[in-house]
């Protein structure tokens, strides 16, 4: 009896697959997707760094609200977002430890003692993307293809490491193989398995009504393992990446100290929802027939793609619900250098809307609601079908660091020390995306442009916006040598171009400073040494939004936010925007109500007086919510 799959389904597992192989794999029944994902990565890191047991309760601080918990800490009721004084309460020897800053007037950043004042330093996330570098080495020194998914997860294309387990363990399909069959030729089955291939990790039943779902721990350290007779080569497949897994989170564990969750599927969005599944240290397996079953337990705004507007908008068109306050407390830690103001998280009352209610809404239906791509596209991925390509290349297109200034900023002296700290942030980074492309073996790509953005306190300020093009030499490492001086004198230029035009009295008092790098192009032979290339350039005003170099890469996705047609690869960048338009909406928003306040406080002087002299008459706004791998801005 012969399989259902056939030889090209194999053969295009394969790294020598004709190209383009990616594209190949993605579309073939038998591809392997991992999932890996830190655990509370940044509270990890802190443990890590300070020698703590992963049994202790600890939290990751920053100014007076959390950013990361770890399971011991949450084990007590603590959340992110919290409050300091609610988690002492709940757990009064939680470990408290705040990110390391960036201080005014020093050139690199640090942990300093006691709890840093926001008025004089700026988050800084190095000390977490240096231990993500550490940890995506290790990936790619085990898988050649790993894409970058945010600072603490990544997508593993398993399939060529699969293809050749396959043929290492099964001799008679390696045979098979050699004699060159057509394509589609189908492929023997398996037969007896060797006894070192089998399931490691949980496995998710067919039947959710059965005992089939293992649930004893298989952590790296006591591996679940189940062997049974599969059915076709789909379930070898995923027995043999789930060792491959298993064994690549034990030596993250055993060398860095770091434990991670996985998900083992056959596309990404599966991969994905499987490393949430089973939570911390461990690792879900999804054969393909069992997908029916464990997509039936899952909320739509699970789904990667469907976590914002868009998701609540289908949700309350087919579902009659509204669930876009829905947060998921073990979502991965975002790339983020600010927490939401907000101190409490609100979750809604509303239930969400699951799958198998939008599995009854035909196609026709769904594209003539949401157009013929994003349709067809829901329809597919509520039924587990994903075909998107797990990609080598950063999503990346610009690098941003800012600050609000409370209080805000009011000379020219003060600027140039946090241009000082933004140039040295943006040029660490560079170093690590450079040092990354060495260890993937991508061409280096360089920012063309150097963007500052200046808003000024109040409802009459407004944002100013210049930019330069950034001269890029032929020899690159030398040049991430001289870069950050070259950056930091462009932005004193930048500043003093638009202190000049905007006026004093348009510049002062400064809420907000932020610097940007865009527009990534590889250097080119022939290009001037980046040292000499600085001449007087003609100035032009942006907007926030500022478009980059085209590239030759047409896959694009609907913005959930505004409905725009945006490059996979430009997501970050435009994340970055909406999150800039929202906190200028918001900061004006806060202004105007202290204003108001004040006014009427001025006005009725009695009430002034029988005023609680430590009452604050400063009003707090809740910040907009981040979307998944959405970042702020400071």
């Amino acid at each position: 009896m012969a399989s259902r799959f056939t030889a090209g389904n194999l053969a295009a597992l394969a790294a020598s697959a004709p190209a383009p192989t990616a594209a190949r794999r993605a579309h073939s029944p038998l591809r392997v997707v991992a999932h890996v994902d830190l655990d509370a990565f940044y509270a990890q890191c802190e443990c890590v760094r300070l020698g703590l047991s992963p049994d202790t309760p600890v939290a990751c601080q920053q100014w007076q609200s959390l950013i990361a918990v770890n399971y011991a800490a949450r084990a007590f009721g603590i959340s992110r977002h919290e409050n300091i004084s609610d988690a002492r309460k709940k757990c009064p020897h939680l470990v408290l430890a705040h990110v390391a800053t960036w201080k005014e007037g020093e050139a690199h950043w640090a942990y300093h003692d006691g709890e840093p004042d926001v008025a004089s330093h700026k988050v800084s996330l190095d000390p977490y993307r240096i231990e993500s570098a550490k940890i995506f080495r290790m990936l790619r020194a085990t898988c050649a293809w790993v894409e970058y998914a945010g600072i603490d997860e990544a997508f593993l294309d398993l399939s060529a490491l699969v293809h050749d387990a396959v043929c290492e363990h099964f001799p008679h399909i390696a045979a098979f193989i050699n004699n060159d069959p057509p394509g589609d030729t189908l492929l023997p089955l398996p037969g007896p398995l060797p006894p070192d291939v089998s399931f490691t990790g949980t496995l998710f039943p067919i039947d959710p009504n059965a005992a089939e779902l293992d649930t004893a721990d298989p952590s790296p350290d006591a591996a679940t393992t189940t062997t049974t007779t599969p059915a076709d080569w789909d379930d070898v497949v995923l027995m043999l990446a789930s060792h491959i897994v298993a064994d690549l989170r034990a030596r993250v564990l055993s060398e860095l100290k770091y434990t991670c969750s996985a998900g083992i599927a056959t596309n990404r969005v599966l991969a994905k929802l499987c490393s949430a599944y089973k939570k911390p240290n461990n690792q879900t397996i999804l054969r393909t027939a069992a997908v029916p079953a464990f997509l039936a337990g899952t909320s739509l705004r699970k789904l990667r793609g469907l976590g914002g507007k868009l998701g609540s908008a289908v949700a309350k068109r087919f579902g009659g619900v509204d669930d876009k306050n829905d947060e998921d407390e073990d979502a991965p830690d975002n790339d983020t250098a600010e927490p939401p103001l907000q101190t409490t998280t609100t979750k809604s009352a509303t239930p969400s809307l699951m799958i198998p209610q939008l599995l009854l809404v035909p196609l026709p239906q769904l594209i003539a609601e949401l157009g013929h791509d994003t349709g067809t596209w829901l329809y597919n991925v509520i039924r587990g079908v994903d075909d998107s390509e797990v990609k080598l290349v950063p999503a990346s297109k610009s690098m941003l660091s800012a600050k609000n200034f409370r209080p805000p900023l009011r000379s020219s002296e003060q600027a140039q020390k946090w241009l000082r700290i933004f140039v040295a942030d943006i040029s660490s980074r560079l170093r690590d995306a450079a040092a990354e492309a060495r260890d993937t073996g991508v061409t280096m790509k360089y920012p063309a442009t150097l963007v500052l953005h200046h808003r000024k306190l109040g409802t009459s300020g407004g944002f100013h916006s210049k930019q330069m093009p950034i001269p890029l030499g032929a020899t690159a490492t030398s040049n991430l040598d001289t870069l950050e001086e070259v950056l930091f004198s462009a932005a004193k230029t930048l500043y003093a171009l638009t202190e000049k035009e905007a006026g004093m009295a348009a510049m002062y008092p400064c809420a907000n400073l932020s610097l940007s790098v865009t527009g990534f192009a590889a250097a080119m032979a022939g290009m001037k040494p980046i040292n000499g290339y600085f001449a007087p350039t003609k100035q032009v005003d942006v907007e926030v939004d500022e478009a980059d170099d085209e590239e030759d890469d047409n896959e694009v996705i609907t913005c959930e936010d505004c409905g725009r047609a945006v490059k996979t690869e430009e997501k970050r960048e435009h994340d970055d925007w909406h999150y800039a338009l929202a906190l200028e909406q918001q900061l004006r928003a806060e202004e105007q109500t202290t204003a108001s306040i004040a006014t009427s406080a001025a006005s009725s002087t009695s009430s002034a007086k029988r005023k609680d002299p430590g009452t604050s008459v400063r009003a707090k706004s809740k910040a907009p919510k981040l979307e998944k791998g959405q970042r702020r801005l400071f």
